[in-house]
């Protein structure tokens, strides 16, 4: 007989309460006096960070691109006084981003490697570019702009670019690429609106072709072809959830939310506000959101604002603040990095 008490169980099985833990597994990134934001998490717990001095008063350049290791900074580059921004990085530990080239006016493309890094150019006559994720086979995708100086997504592979079009509008922006070579982002539609994409087979498909939405944009697929994102949804932004054509509007904490990555297991996470202009870095986990905040202990007085990627063993990164002893500051922006708790990885 199905009692009420099993019912409670069941619903406690599948929705464990966050609690504070005594020693909560969180890792504080920080680098000198900079604002520090940790970017992506590889499956190997590698964090590429960007690194950001809102004031000027760095001997060193505005952004730096930096990777987390074991709780040591190192700089993908050679030259780590030269402006730059990392994005993601594959299995083989290569960088991508963007940076300056001499000679070359706007931002470039690149790859570093070993060490040193790689100009990957941008369309003929064109702008600036950047490079937003990698592959395990190092193909690459991030958006470029054009010689009538439209933005759009960007296909690197052996040595080639692809302008991969856009959606009867003029710009895109392509975010992520599977190892099947699938790729995911945000292309602007004839009427202003943005949509997100599917492209595959040589060809960008609207992922709101029949259905109700008019708004949004793609972040991320993992290796089962689950995509996350944002759309609008009763004048709020909402985090969904995609597959095999089907939308699933994911809870918030009160107000708008969207989804930054979501690991081979269906665990999500993003930010979501839970009061206007206070946001939360969130998981969401079978359908249900978690203010990961609840994890932590108040003594720790730091407060996780945005989660934007999270590997296979439940290792999330993402943007929190910390408060500091600093003349005119409260509170100063570091990197995070915090294991989930088993009972969150079921």
């Amino acid at each position: 007989m199905f009692t009420l008490f099993a019912l409670i169980s069941l619903l406690n099985t599948q929705k464990p309460a966050l609690t504070p833990a005594q020693t909560v597994n969180l890792r504080v990134i920080t680098f000198r006096e900079m604002e520090v934001g940790a970017l992506y998490i590889s499956s190997s717990g590698d964090v590429v960070c960007s690194a950001h001095d809102p004031d000027y008063r760095s001997k060193t350049s505005e952004y730096r691109a930096l990777i987390w290791s074991n709780g040591k900074i190192a700089f993908p580059a050679a030259d780590p006084q030269k402006p730059s921004q990392a994005s993601t990085m594959n299995k083989r530990s290569e960088t991508v981003g963007y940076t300056f080239f001499e000679g070359y006016r706007g931002t470039r493309a690149c790859i570093w490697r070993n060490g040193s890094v790689r100009n990957l150019g941008t369309f003929a006559n064109g702008g600036d570019s950047s490079a937003d994720w990698i592959n395990d086979h190092g193909d690459i995708v991030g958006t470029a702009t054009d010689a009538n100086q439209h933005q759009h997504a960007a296909f690197w592979s052996k040595g080639k670019l692809t302008d991969l079009g856009t959606l009867r509008g003029n710009e895109s922006f392509a975010s992520c690429i599977t190892n099947n070579g699938i790729i995911v982002g945000t292309a602007l539609l004839n009427d202003d609106d943005f949509h997100p994409f599917v492209y595959k087979a040589g060809k960008m498909w609207d992922m709101f072709t029949n259905s109700k939405w008019s708004h949004g944009g793609a972040s991320h697929i993992n290796d089962r072809q689950e995509v996350v994102g944002h759309l609008m949804d009763g004048g709020y932004h909402k985090a969904f959830y995609w597959k095999n054509g089907k939308f699933t509007v994911l809870p918030t904490l009160g107000g708008n939310a969207s989804a930054t990555c979501i690991n081979n297991h269906g665990l999500i996470v993003g930010q979501s506000e839970v009061q206007y202009g206070k946001y939360r870095a969130c998981l969401w986990r079978k359908g249900v959101a978690y203010d990961l905040n609840k994890l932590v202990p108040a003594a720790m007085d730091i407060h996780l604002t945005d989660a934007t990627g999270i590997n296979d063993k439940g290792q999330i990164a993402g943007i929190a603040y910390k408060r500091k002893n600093i003349p005119g500051k409260k509170y100063v922006q570091v990197g995070f990095v915090l294991q989930l708790p088993t009972s969150l990885l079921k």
